[in-house]
């Protein structure tokens, strides 16, 4: 019977098969790290063979035990090895060998350095760095001054200080917070769903770019973990406790290191609002949902203080410049229709409102739906960017270790008590509406003269048929007269057979008739049973949920259906190989708007360095044309593998304007027709 149970029971397998696919998602990518290293610093990948033994090491066990305990302690080393991986693929970009390649993090590095120096780093501005790199603005600018909340560079600074300059401050600081994230979603899980949390954090191999390119994210990461950590007990008891304030100083934390925290921040508060309100009164309620903002606000405070009270305005401008600066379109939500589909809007402003009109329309269809969407608490913020201008997977990639996190410390069960709204309760049954029970109908004296005599012995006791006014269940059968006998030590009798009592049912008692039963009839009104559980409720909240997301329909549907305000005519011929010197572009404003376009030509998914205009006017009035002669910024020759798209922004009103620039010819050139072959007779 063990032996069953053990094969049926599933809970060891998928423990072992957890544990096999960690090991499997470290070895993606680990020769190329040790090819990297063989030759340049063969000590480190001596160091890599060492953890091939390991993870191998660990493939055995995880095939061999079946043990909770055993098979934690090798999720244990995969978790330890996994670290060591990454550490060492880490190396050259902590150690500076490896640049950054992204402006977010190069613009990390800097304002990270400028602090170490004593400067402001809301103050000054970096336009040399790539100009590849760098967030391209609708106006025809760049994004080249530091646009974060200021922990996360704070954290760079100090580990720039006490590295003396060997290291790079900001990629310790992200490499660090990668560890830290990969050991809190470890530990916080369950035993058989910690192999999770290593796959998903350090063998992916996604989030170990991120920290060695030092995005800001990837700092606030282990913050933002610690903040959904068991979140829904929060105030449980009405008491904030320990692990309450724990969560309020790292939600305030996070919220202090990237903007993406105040998305979460927003639902988390709005959650601990109506779990708490299941509870307790609706006081109660607000002043522990006041000291759990207090607590985030006055760590907030403490951090940005030094850069809020030397220039306000500049450090306001700076927290808040990637939600208000215009960049161009770019990344894998729904605006790919109109980047890519399409190829062109008057109306890119529109995809802000309908950002707008998502976030708010998940706010209110959260609190709607407490109960059923609770535990996705971790993932409804992050929507909010598949309707953006600016929709990078990376906002949604970035955030997985928090779905770990809430999978593991949060189920549904802890939204049952949550206070729903739209919730049509149960109207309590009035005490007048219970039904009286019956008074008991006491049965009529019998005769003694009707009463039969006791029987003389046990044969006759048995022939006696029971009284016709004895009322008894009708399945109740009278005993065997074999039985009496046997139990009287007669001989039992072979013709013997049970003997069914056809005993009548209890009469029902006549109503009385006259005034003194209609007064007994007002006394005693016709029962209000309680309705049972309806469906106007769930009803309700599905048919508002609907209503709340329909402003964000419209406003895609007008992105996504207003024509490109410009057309284009290129009037230089354009030849494949060779270099273009410049374009000449005859343009025509069909808007309504005066547009003050800025061009580029793209050949990929990204929009780069805007082209010089030599020649043609600033702003093109409604219904206008003009020429322009456009400069490429480096040199740019068309290949027949390229798709050249001549593309035109602007800024107030935002619009996107694209043409084809040449056809494209996918491989060889086509081959010179050549004749027939004649067919032999």
């Amino acid at each position: 019977m063990p032996a069953e149970k053990a094969r049926t029971d599933p809970t060891p397998w998928l423990h072992s098969g957890l544990t096999l696919a960690a090991v499997i998602g470290l070895a993606i990518n680990l020769r190329t790290f040790w090819t990297a290293f063989a030759l340049p610093d063969p000590g480190l990948a001596l160091a890599l063979t060492g953890c091939y033994l390991a993870m191998l090491v660990a493939a055995v066990l995880a095939l061999c035990l079946r043990s909770s305990r055993a098979l934690a302690r090798v999720d244990v080393l995969v978790l330890v090895t996994a670290i060591v991986i990454k550490g060492i693929a880490l190396w050259p970009a902590i150690t500076g060998e490896h640049d950054i390649d992204v402006d977010e993090g190069i613009l990390m590095d800097r304002a990270s350095r400028a602090i170490t120096y004593g400067f402001d780093p809301y103050q000054l501005s970096w336009p040399y760095i790539n100009p590849d790199t760098a967030t391209r603005l609708m106006d025809g600018g760049g994004a080249f001054t530091f646009g974060y909340p200021p922990f996360g560079i704070q954290l760079g600074a100090l580990f720039q200080w006490l590295g003396g300059g060997a290291v790079v401050g900001i990629v310790v600081a992200a490499t660090l917070a990668l560890f830290a994230t990969a050991i809190i979603a470890f530990c916080v899980a369950p035993a058989p769903l910690r192999p999770l949390a290593t796959l998903g954090i350090l063998g992916t191999g996604i989030l170990t770019a991120y920290a060695e390119n030092a995005y800001p994210s990837m700092i606030a990461l282990p913050f933002l973990c610690l903040a959904v950590w068991k979140w829904t007990s929060i105030g449980r008891g009405g008491r904030l406790g320990f692990g309450g304030v724990l969560r309020a100083v790292a939600i305030g934390l996070a919220v202090c290191t990237h903007q993406l925290g105040w998305f979460l921040s927003i639902f988390l508060l709005v959650g601990i609002i109506l779990l708490r309100r299941g509870e307790l009164s609706w006081a109660r309620t607000l002043l522990l949902a006041a000291r759990y903002v207090g607590i985030a606000v006055l760590v907030a405070v403490a951090v940005n203080a030094p850069f809020a009270l030397r220039d306000p305005v500049t450090w306001i401008h700076g927290i808040t410049e990637p939600l208000t600066q215009h960049a161009v379109p770019h990344g894998q939500g729904i605006m790919a229709v109109t980047y890519h589909l399409i190829r062109g809007s008057g109306a890119l402003d529109f995809y802000g409102h309908a950002t707008i009109a998502m976030l708010v329309a998940l706010i209110a269809a959260y609190a709607v739906n407490i109960r059923s969407w609770g535990p996705a608490a971790v993932i409804l913020p992050w929507i909010v960017f598949w309707v953006a201008l600016r929709s990078q997977d990376g906002y949604w990639v970035l955030t997985m270790p928090l779905w770990v996190v809430g999978l593991c410390t949060t189920s549904r069960a802890d939204f049952a008590t949550a206070y729903q709204l739209l919730h049509r309760r149960r109207r309590p049954v009035p005490p007048t509406s219970v039904v009286s029970e019956p008074a008991p109908v006491v049965p009529e004296p019998v005769p003694a003269e009707s009463v039969p005599a006791e029987p003389a012995s046990v044969e006759a006791a048995a022939a006696v048929e029971p009284p016709a006014s004895v009322n008894a269940p009708a399945s109740v059968k009278a005993p065997a007269k074999s039985s009496v006998l046997a139990s009287s030590g007669a001989a039992p009798d072979s013709s013997s057979e049970p003997v069914d009592l056809e005993l009548d049912e209890p009469e029902k008692p006549e109503k009385p008739e006259g005034p003194e039963s209609e007064r007994e009839t007002e006394r005693q009104p016709e029962p209000i049973i309680a309705p049972r559980k309806s469906r106007i409720g769930t009803v309700l909240r599905a048919a508002v949920t609907v209503i709340l997301f329909l402003p964000v329909a419209t406003c895609l549907t007008v992105a996504m259906t207003s024509p490109a305000p410009l057309t284009f005519q290129v009037m230089s011929p354009l030849v494949f190989g060779e270099k273009v010197e410049r374009l000449v572009v005859a343009v025509t404003n069909d808007s309504d708007h005066p547009l003050s376009p800025s061009f580029t030509v793209t050949t990929g998914v990204y929009m780069g360095q805007f082209w010089k205009v030599n020649h043609g006017p600033a702003t093109l009035e409604p219904g206008g044309s003009a020429v322009y002669f456009l400069i490429p910024p480096k040199v740019w020759r068309p290949k027949l593998t390229e798709i050249p798209l001549l593309r035109a922004v602007s800024d107030g009103p935002q619009t996107l304007s694209s043409m084809l620039l040449a056809p494209v010819y996918y491989g060889t050139p086509f081959p010179l027709p050549r004749d027939k072959p004649t067919r032999k007779r």
